[in-house]
């Protein structure tokens, strides 16, 4: 099919590959710390395009992914050291660098019966 300067016009001539990776996300802060789980927070990540999720790694191995910039994780061990980090991802399946680490220690169990 020609257009009307007499080129072959493109199926899809909008279409743009997508190949810049969403920026790194920011410093991971930890609260609700409890014995089994832990609330986690960092700043959002851009793209040129639009992040469309991201990847939490506990000691390194992904646990989890969110739409958010917020994830919980759970089924910790009490008294135990954790290290976490993100990445970002957007629709084309770039993915940005993993975060710095941030290192959380589960509280100790709760033994105290109630009164």
């Amino acid at each position: 099919m020609e257009d009307v300067n007499g080129k072959v016009a493109g199926v899809y001539p909008f279409l743009v590959v997508d190949k810049e990776a969403p920026s790194t996300p920011g410093t991971i802060v930890a609260s609700l710390l409890t014995d089994r789980s832990v609330a986690l927070a960092w700043p959002a990540s851009t793209d040129n395009v639009g992040v469309t999720g991201y990847t939490v790694y506990r000691n390194g191995t992904a646990v989890g992914t969110t739409a958010a910039t917020s994830y919980t994780d759970s089924g910790l061990t009490p008294s135990t050291l954790y290290s976490y980090s993100v990445t970002a991802q957007d629709a084309a399946a770039n993915a940005s660098a993993q975060s710095a680490i941030t290192s959380v220690t589960t509280q100790p169990a709760d033994t105290a019966a109630p009164t």
